[in-house]
């Protein structure tokens, strides 16, 4: 394995296991990337860590990290000939992954998981492409794809993997004992080995300078030449977690107990409609309800200028973002280039931001009335700042990113909603979004994620509804006189979580 130095974390001194492979976002044989750092694959490195800690030497191919084609991918998982080569299934990346999988060696056992594979299993299993495939694991990865690599037999007693008999032709499943099953679904987290970093081989890195760190080298100059090569970074080991709607039934619970059932929860809705009642009174309204209908950050809609808003054409570009650096507030450009991206305004925000600047102007004249008067019996108070942002404090400064907090805490406990923080409110867009007919991808461009995957990832529910949504209308284009193709779709084998806690495979 000498010559395969793209494998990342695999020890080379001995045959693999396992190889879990990354797909390109597209073939970059035939359009190289213009970008040089992706997000890392830690749900497979996690799967990978715990795959080590049992025994097995495995290692992570990410082909869109080091920009591979469809072949070449390939290539260098026959050379490296592992046991088993695992494949993450999604939406955006399936074609490519599913070009890999037809070039593999015929002997190299292949599994498979991800969002694509739980949403359409069984047309997956049926893509004669993936005619090697031994194992689909729909959920959780972590001990089951440990399981296979012990024994590919044990997929008989694993629950939620699936393949298809070679004889029959028909889905087969694995029937897990009752008392074991939801364990292998839901593994205890706290058991779980911490990421090893050894399996992300862009991690950590060096990024580009960015204003905060030319403002850095002038106020620090120990900290050596970040202002000409910029800083490195390392990705936090964790994940914030899908986002979990307060259903009835978790409102309940959070009534009942005062436990939240996910640290990342977002309002339905409904929910939303109430808060944004209450908070139609608060001078910072118009921040909340683009954060909530246009996805902006935080940072980003106190840093927001008027300047890049056009309200006659419907445009927003958030150009600049309000930093807390030591409790001292900077400004400081978007960190990446997507999250500049200009966005449209729908009419209502439109109408609201009018309204804003309206009483923006109003506050400006009530400032400077009140200034005169205090300047007049002595005191130093000085007029209106004029600092361009749409969200200002009351003489016209930045408005401190925790204010806006403060803020909308006040009100979520006025109107007793059950408890979100304002970055949460940033998930509504993605629901409002899809909920408006939006795909996975209109979902990324109002967010301005840097790539499709990352929206994926973040919001695997839409991406299910998405495959589903293009399944159901591809069979409803052939006539059937035998059988109605209008009817409710077969529900899903389980209903474990995504496979991408555990990326891989």
């Amino acid at each position: 394995m000498e010559e395969l130095p793209l494998i990342a974390g695999a020890d080379d001194r001995h045959p693999l296991d396992a190889l879990f492979i990354n797909a390109p976002l597209r073939d970059y044989t035939l359009r190289p990337r213009t970008n040089d750092y992706t997000l890392p694959v830690l749900g497979m490195a996690y799967i990978a860590t715990y795959a080590r800690r049992r025994g097995f030497n495995v290692g992570v191919l990410d082909a869109e990290a080091h920009g591979l084609g469809a072949e070449a991918t390939a290539r260098i998982v026959n050379e490296a000939a592992p046991r088993w080569a695992a494949l993450n299934l999604l939406a955006p990346t399936y074609e490519i992954a599913a070009q890999i999988a037809a070039r593999l060696d015929p002997g190299i056992a292949l599994m498979a998981g991800g969002h694509h594979a739980k949403a359409m299993p069984d047309r997956v299993l049926a893509d004669p492409r993936m005619r090697h495939l031994r194992a689909l694991v729909l959920g959780e990865g972590e001990l089951r794809v440990a399981a296979l690599l012990e024994d590919e037999q044990n997929r008989r007693t694993l629950p939620g993997v699936l393949w298809r008999d070679p004889l029959l032709g028909t889905r087969a499943a694995g029937i897990a004992d009752p008392r074991t099953g939801a364990a292998l679904l839901g593994p205890d987290i706290d058991s779980l080995p911490y990421v090893d970093r050894a399996f992300l081989p862009q991690d950590p890195y060096r990024a580009a300078p960015t204003a905060t760190d030319l403002r850095l080298a002038g106020e620090r100059p120990w900290l050596g030449g970040i202002g000409a090569q910029g800083h490195w970074e390392a990705n936090i080991v964790g994940s914030r977690g899908c986002p979990y709607n307060w259903t009835p039934q978790h409102v309940e619970h959070w009534q009942r107990t005062g436990e939240r059932p996910s640290p990342v929860m977002v309002w339905t809705p409904e929910q939303l409609g109430v808060f944004l009642d209450e908070a139609e009174s608060s001078r910072l309204y118009a921040l909340y309800h683009l954060i909530a209908f246009r996805g902006l950050r935080r940072g980003e809609g106190v840093g927001q200028d008027w300047r890049h808003v056009d309200l006659d054409a419907g445009l927003i570009t958030p150009a600049k973002t309000l930093m807390v650096d030591s409790g001292e507030v900077f400004e400081d450009d978007p960190k990446a280039e997507e999250s500049s991206s200009t966005i449209a305004l729908d009419s209502l925000s439109v109408a609201v931001l009018r309204e804003h600047r309206q009483r923006q102007l109003a506050e400006r004249d009530e400032w400077n009335r009140y200034a005169a008067e205090q300047r007049e019996q002595g005191k130093k108070v000085a007029d209106r700042v004029d600092t361009g942002k749409v969200c200002t404090d009351l003489d016209g400064t930045w408005l401190h990113p925790e204010r806006a907090s403060e803020e909308f805490r006040r009100i979520v406990r006025r109107v007793g909603l059950p408890p979100i923080s304002l970055r949460d409110l940033r998930h509504l867009a993605a629901t409002l979004v899809h909920a408006g007919g939006g795909d996975i991808h209109a979902v990324k461009k109002v967010l301005r994620h840097s790539t499709i995957a990352l929206t994926s990832d973040t919001y695997p529910e839409l991406l299910e509804d998405v495959d589903r949504g293009i399944a159901e209308k591809a069979a409803r284009m052939v006539p059937r006189a035998l059988r109605r193709v209008d009817s409710e779709p077969a529900a899903p084998v389980d209903d474990a979580q995504d496979f991408e806690s555990g990326e891989a495979a």
